[in-house]
């Protein structure tokens, strides 16, 4: 007698295959492992941070780290039996050096370490050969405690020669002047600094003839460096872009001729007039 067939209604309500079963046994079984694992070894860190931690402060208390000032007079003043105002008068003293150090220590100024290093470095600390034990207190470099010829030795800028607002000025004005620039007249011809909007002015002649232009009409001694810091920005230098119309093409060729007789050492400079002359 022959087995009917299964029906595709019973295929269907099959459930998963053996290996797949196996396989995922296999994958939550792994999990548990590498879980237990992890715990594992979080367990043995936290072990090795207090252990690190218990030492490290073991060696700060051994050698004298972090104390409060109650603490350093209590050990000053161990297995000794003194007044109250001799207790008193050790404490205050190690509260203020303790402040002292902990305000050169955070300070980022330079101006408010040089006057914690003066106040710790004085006559009367001079007069009983204390300097050496204030700079080890205060915990502040051997250059900046040593003296010469009396003065402490400073750490502060030099102030530099700078051109007073006068002249500033002076120099801007000269920059705005028709015969050093001209302004454009495009509607695209403009600069924009900090949101201001302006129109631009091309300067009529090289920044070195300026320089000497200016000196030359004024008194003040203005560096070429600084004439050319101070020049407004709406002030530029031509480009092409910014021409027009068309140049001189008489003028343009002898102004080729100058750079090429500069480049070539047999001018000393590229100024036309200067050349000629």
């Amino acid at each position: 007698m022959t087995t009917p067939p299964r029906s595709r209604d019973n295929a269907a309500q099959q459930g998963p295959s053996r290996q797949y079963v196996v396989g995922r046994s296999n994958v939550r079984r792994g999990r548990r492992r590498l879980q237990n694992q992890i715990e594992k070894l979080e367990a043995t860190l936290k072990r090795e941070i207090r252990k690190n931690y218990k030492y490290k402060k073991r060696d700060q208390r051994l050698s004298g780290e972090n104390k409060s000032p109650r603490s350093r007079v209590n050990y000053l003043l161990r297995n000794q039996i003194v007044k109250d105002t001799i207790r008193k008068r050790l404490l205050l003293q190690e509260a203020i050096i303790e402040d002292i150090r902990n305000k050169y220590k955070n300070t980022r100024k330079e101006r408010e370490k040089q006057i914690i290093a003066k106040t710790t470095i004085g006559k009367i600390i001079k007069k009983y050969r204390l300097q050496r034990d204030g700079q080890k207190i205060i915990d502040f470099s051997k250059k900046r405690g040593q003296r010469l010829e009396g003065v402490l030795l400073t750490f502060e800028r030099k102030v530099s020669n700078r051109l007073p607002a006068e002249c500033k000025a002076k120099v801007k004005a000269f920059y705005l002047r028709d015969d050093v620039s001209r302004m454009t007249t495009g509607r695209k011809q403009t600069v924009t600094q900090k949101k201001t909007k302006n129109q631009k002015r091309l300067l009529t002649d090289s920044m070195k003839n300026l320089h000497q232009k200016f000196l030359s009409e004024h008194q003040h001694r203005v560096s070429y460096s600084c004439f050319c810091t101070l020049r407004p920005f709406r002030v530029v230098v031509p480009t092409e872009a910014d021409r027009e119309t068309g140049q001189c093409k008489t003028h343009e060729n002898l102004q080729f001729m100058a750079n090429t007789l500069n480049s070539q050492g047999m001018s000393a400079t590229k100024n036309i007039e200067e050349t000629v002359l």
